[in-house]
């Protein structure tokens, strides 16, 4: 998940961020630290 939000921020595609942080919450992933990182970096 990190390469597929780091890919987004790179190409400025905010709607699929949202779309992966929404799948990131739903599924659990919203504690490991490195997605959040780069949760924040998008």
């Amino acid at each position: 998940m990190v390469t597929v939000l780091s890919a987004c921020a790179h190409l400025g595609s905010l709607e699929l961020g949202n779309w992966v942080h929404s799948w990131i919450e739903e599924h659990g992933l919203g504690t490991n630290l490195h997605t959040v990182n780069t949760l924040i970096d998008m």
